[in-house]
C-alpha cells in the first residue's frame, strides 16, 4: 500500500475520534442537549422567581356641585392619585408540574382545604 506524501497513518481509534468529532448527528444532538439544559434552567427560574406588579393612576376632575350647607352651586376641582405595588411567589404548584389530572388536583385541594378547616376549628375550640 502506498501513501501520498504528507498523508497521515490513522489507527482505528483515531478514525473513530475523527468520525465522532466531525459527525453532524453528534453536533445536532449536542445542540439538542444544550437546548434541553436551557429549557430546564428557564423552568426552574420560572418556578421560583417571584412576580412583581406596580400600578399608578391619576385623574383630574372639575365641574359644578351643590354645596349641602348653602344649597348653591359651587365650582369644584379635584386631583386624585394612587399607587400600588404587589409581589408574590408560588409556594407549591407541584400538581400541575407533575402532570396530575385536573380533576385529581381539585380533589386533593379540597381534601387539604377540609383538613385545614378542621384543624382551625379544633384549635379554636381549645382556646375557648
Amino acid at each position: 500500500m502506498q501513501l501520498n506524501a504528507g498523508a497521515q497513518v490513522m489507527t482505528l481509534r483515531d478514525c473513530m475520534e475523527y468520525a465522532v468529532s466531525n459527525s453532524t448527528q453528534v453536533r445536532i444532538q449536542q445542540s439538542k442537549n444544550d437546548d434541553a439544559r436551557l429549557d430546564r434552567r428557564d423552568a426552574i427560574l420560572a418556578a421560583f422567581t417571584p412576580s412583581a406588579d406596580g400600578n399608578s393612576y391619576g385623574y383630574y376632575r372639575w365641574g359644578r356641585s351643590i354645596d349641602p350647607e348653602t344649597n348653591t352651586y359651587v365650582t369644584t376641582t379635584s386631583l386624585n392619585q394612587g399607587f400600588s405595588v404587589s409581589a408574590g411567589i408560588t409556594l407549591f404548584n407541584g400538581f400541575s408540574q407533575m402532570g396530575v389530572d385536573p380533576f385529581v388536583q381539585d380533589v386533593l385541594k379540597g381534601v387539604v382545604l377540609v383538613l385545614a378547616v378542621t384543624l382551625d376549628v379544633a384549635s379554636n375550640k381549645k382556646k375557648s
